[in-house]
């Protein structure tokens, strides 16, 4: 929950609030309690309306801290009124960044999830420790980018190897490609360990995902010998149903492939002949 106090340095001793109404978290509105809180925690609920209270917030609502799930804590406007990535000095992003937090708690986010960036592990420990007012900070540190998942080369490479116009020589270049840029994205790391609102996690995850549907695309494109729909092989121009009417199968252990017929009999509709697209 949210606790605004005027010294920020210490919350060692016990504080008790009262509010009007309390939104427990669990979907129950409390009246008249008193919220105690020990340290940086929530210790007890004390339902009697007579006890000592430090601070009676009268007929406020008092409701567990919001969560920002993405939000880039060093960033802000410079002195013109547009979004300025770095302030002229080092010093004045970290007292950016400390604005930022400050503010953030006080609209009542206590946690907040940023995608990463090197600022956020300094400003992450001083709030930590109490020096600082600000959310709890989850962080990746470090976001997945191009020059470390790979996510970009892998874009370019079927961009470029496996179009709508397909060359053979182009074809083989980018399996090998395909396979070098999957070997390094299985190295990527990521420096958020944490297993909640992790997105530097779920990032890697898609990666990987990605990854693997290229891969599985440009080895099963290599190994038609054929054109087919929309996609033309200069090698190989036209459509061969005798060998090629049929679906690709995938297998990530050494990229095999196999085969499945295609059912050319619907259960339910009338049967149509295959043909070539012509224009």
């Amino acid at each position: 929950m949210l606790l605004a106090r005027t010294d920020v340095r210490t919350q060692q001793g016990e504080v008790r609030i009262r509010a009007a109404r309390v939104l427990d978290g669990t979907g129950q509105i409390l009246s008249n309690v008193t919220v105690v809180v020990k340290g940086s925690n929530i210790s007890a609920i004390d339902p009697d309306p007579t006890g000592s209270v430090d601070v009676d917030l009268g007929q406020a609502t008092l409701l567990p801290g919001l969560i920002d799930v993405h939000a880039h804590i060093g960033w802000h406007f410079g002195a013109n009124g547009r979004f300025e990535f770095h302030a002229p000095t080092p010093a004045q992003d970290a007292l950016y960044a400390a604005e930022n937090a400050y503010i953030t708690l006080m609209a009542g986010v206590t946690t907040l999830q940023s995608p990463g960036q090197p600022i956020d592990v300094d400003l992450r420990n001083a709030i930590a420790r109490g020096a600082l007012p600000g959310p709890r900070v989850l962080t990746s540190i470090l976001q997945i980018t191009p020059a470390i998942g790979s996510a970009a080369d892998m874009r370019r490479t079927l961009q470029l190897h496996c179009g709508v116009f397909r060359f053979p020589d182009l074809l083989v270049e980018g399996v090998a490609k395909i396979k070098e840029i999957a070997q390094r994205a299985g190295r990527t790391e990521i420096s958020d360990k944490s297993k909640v609102f992790n997105t530097a996690r779920v990032e890697a995850l898609e990666l990987d995902n990605l990854i693997e549907v290229a891969r599985a695309t440009l080895v099963s494109a290599e190994a038609r010998k054929e054109s087919r729909g929309a996609h033309d092989r200069s090698d190989f121009p036209h459509r061969d149903d005798d060998h090629w009417m049929r679906h690709t199968l995938w297998y990530k252990e050494g990229d095999r492939l196999d085969y499945r017929p295609v059912k050319t009999k619907p259960l339910t509709v009338a049967p149509f002949e295959p043909k070539a697209r012509v224009y």
